[in-house]
């Protein structure tokens, strides 16, 4: 099915990324399986992806928000997680570079 086409279509998406985006670790949001996580993930890409396309037409180029969006720091990932014996599915968003303890070439 496809997406909606207006940024407006995407509340609860542009909810939890500004929460993410406030939080010094980041967010997670958990859900019964890992199809409603990758569909919330996919929404979530969605409503950044117009975010972008849109700041291309309010700010003029070389200004630091065109082509940008407000989470472009963000990365979302499908984590399973169990909560009192029960498996879940989170979609954590976390702040890029956080957590790393090095970096090096994949051969």
């Amino acid at each position: 099915m496809p997406q909606a086409k207006s940024i407006n279509s995407f509340p609860d998406c542009g909810a939890f990324m500004n929460k993410a985006a406030e939080a010094t670790k980041g967010y997670r949001q958990l859900f019964a399986d890992r199809g409603a996580a990758h569909s919330f993930r996919m929404r979530c890409y969605t409503l950044r992806t117009r975010t972008q396309k849109r700041n291309e037409e309010i700010y003029q180029q070389g200004h630091p928000m065109f082509g940008c969006s407000v989470w472009d720091t963000l990365v979302l990932s499908l984590v399973p997680i169990e909560r009192r014996g029960v498996n879940l599915w989170a979609l954590e968003a976390q702040h890029t570079g956080m957590s790393t303890v090095g970096e090096e070439e994949i051969l």
